[in-house]
């Protein structure tokens, strides 16, 4: 999440610029300002790894010249600009008319006080701590609520991993902010809104998991199948099951095609593909162009002696349950691939598929039987 969420963050401050160890860094503002409430040594320390392992690194820097080229130099990212309160009464008002992307301002200072007056013109879009802590804190809450918000939004248009990476970096940022705040009531409303059983980070996850099964679906990408010449053979029975398996398939798996020259056929093949047909003229030229390891042929053909290594069949029925059977083949042989390689999940939603595609195949035989 951290490469990816498009946020960069710049500490801006005369006397911890040039620290890079965060315990020197907590250290250091012992002795510059007052106890940190009798919050345990480490607060400071796992707020920051929270926040540069969930959101982004912290650049740090001593003076507003070399904050300034951070900002410049990054063109793509929304940046968050924390600054002393001497530092940034002169930042702020620049980086706010010059720089929009940097979109929000955390002041640390002493005495707050002493930059209302600078400050306010600021106010919707910058805040102010005396203590470093409560500076952290609100800064892991306020991009918590933003990851529900992006969370949320990725919901909108059925990007259900987008999502669910968003809402549980916003429970990871939510519980540790409430691990530090000792001071406080324990903060639950956005934790109760991510977690439990219709939670987001719940629905996220569902929607993922349906978004797998319609990937799913579409395996036999890998394979082709292609009807040729076969409407003047079609009788109700098959012509319900090939317009059930093309809804059921993912486009261009299942194609039909009438009276299309082999040049016409052989655009269509970029694949192995299996070719049903009536037409053994046309299938023994796909056959010699294509070749024998691309193209399996199945056919129906009363006289044996007209078709040489060719699946025979004697009519419509016997050809689409071959067609059936091929298709529900691929998906046990996809499912026991996956289960081989413990994608249990994948493996046991293909068996479903092949299970579905027999269920509704024999529905539709036995109804046009009645």
């Amino acid at each position: 999440m951290p490469s990816e969420n498009g946020i960069y963050c710049i500490w801006l401050d005369l006397h911890i610029g040039i620290i890079e160890e965060y315990r020197a860094f907590h250290e250091k503002f012992q002795e510059k300002l007052a106890p940190i409430n009798g919050l345990p040594p480490d607060s400071i320390n796992n707020l920051m790894l929270c926040f540069e392992q969930e959101i982004a690194p912290i650049k740090f820097v001593s003076n507003i010249d070399d904050a300034l080229v951070l900002i410049q130099n990054e063109t793509e990212k929304r940046i968050i600009l924390i600054s002393s309160g001497t530092l940034g009464k002169d930042i702020v008002p620049f980086v706010t008319e010059n720089y929009p992307r940097v979109y929000s301002f955390y002041i640390f200072c002493a005495v707050i006080s002493n930059h209302c007056r600078w400050a306010l013109p600021y106010s919707s879009c910058l805040q102010m701590f005396g203590h470093e802590t409560d500076l952290l804190i609100r800064l892991l809450r306020d991009i918590s609520k933003e990851f529900i918000h992006l969370g949320r939004s990725y919901l909108a248009v059925d990007e259900g991993e987008s999502a669910r990476q968003y809402f549980v970096t916003a429970q990871t940022l939510e519980i540790d902010a409430n691990n530090a705040d000792t001071i406080h009531h324990t903060f639950n409303e956005r934790l109760d809104l991510l977690q439990g059983p219709n939670g987001l980070i719940r629905r996220a996850k569902n929607l993922r998991d349906e978004h797998i099964a319609r990937e799913t679906i579409a395996f036999v990408d890998e394979i082709q199948y292609i009807l040729v010449d076969l409407s003047e053979s079609m009788n109700p029975t098959a012509e319900c099951i090939v317009h059930f398996l093309k809804i059921f398939l993912s486009p261009q798996t299942l194609i039909t095609i009438d009276n299309s020259s082999s040049d016409d056929i052989i655009r269509l093949i970029d694949k192995p593909t299996c070719l049903f047909t009536t037409n053994n003229a046309l299938a023994e030229l796909l056959r010699e162009r294509c070749g024998s390891s691309n193209l399996s042929l199945y056919m129906i053909e009363d006289n044996a002696d007209l078709v040489d290594n060719t699946t025979l069949y004697g009519n419509i029925n016997d050809l689409v349950d071959k067609l059936v059977e091929l298709i529900v083949a691929k998906y046990r042989q996809q499912a026991a691939k996956h289960r081989n390689i413990r994608k249990t999940q994948l493996a046991d939603i293909e068996m479903k598929m092949a299970e579905r595609i027999e269920y509704e195949v024999r529905k539709l035989q036995a109804s046009q039987l009645s």
